[in-house]
């Protein structure tokens, strides 16, 4: 599967924006209390997914949830077998799937001196009823990866590049959807 490269944008002063995306993705959301007190327990899921052959896209924790993005490919129909596997070693207290999800990946050299930059983004996903699923910045900061389903998102994304208010703006890509 080929990731899009939706917007590329470029400034005078260097900084590139570049916007892309990628279908087709399952996100596994798993919860239990005092997760952090079963030592190895991230260990033992991704061990369900090394003996399944899966790999994932991107993992992120919290207190007490993990949760996994992989790439519906790397699924080859093992869902549910891995998913009664993870109940079985794991027993997390919930484990919610969310099935063929789109990512959304705005990358920006300039994010991390740019403060209303996910203010920007999340802005005009609400604008237009975007469900946000899944949030993920790394902490570079050179990049926010957003999950959601896979809906129409354009004007959403041409809403954004409008609130950068752009007047320095050398050029800009745009793949029609």
């Amino acid at each position: 599967m080929v990731q899009r490269m939706l917007y590329k944008l470029e400034f005078k002063d260097g900084d590139i924006i570049s916007i892309s995306d990628k279908k087709k993705f399952t996100i596994i959301e798993m919860e239990k209390t005092h997760m952090k007190m079963d030592i190895g327990y991230c260990r033992k899921i991704l061990s369900i997914l090394e003996k399944n052959n899966v790999d994932f896209t991107i993992i992120s924790s919290g207190v007490d949830s993990i949760s996994l993005v992989i790439d519906n490919s790397e699924l080859n129909n093992n869902l549910h077998k891995i998913l009664e596997e993870i109940e079985y070693q794991c027993s997390p207290d919930s484990i919610i799937t969310y099935a063929n999800m789109t990512l959304i990946a705005v990358v920006y050299e300039g994010m991390i001196k740019a403060q209303v930059m996910c203010a920007k983004i999340f802005s005009a996903l609400s604008k237009y009823d975007i469900n946000i699923n899944m949030i993920n910045q790394g902490s570079s900061q050179l990049s926010i990866i957003i999950g959601e389903e896979n809906q129409d998102f354009k004007n959403a994304i041409n809403e954004y590049i409008k609130s950068l208010n752009i007047n320095n703006h050398l050029g800009c890509c745009n793949n029609e959807f």
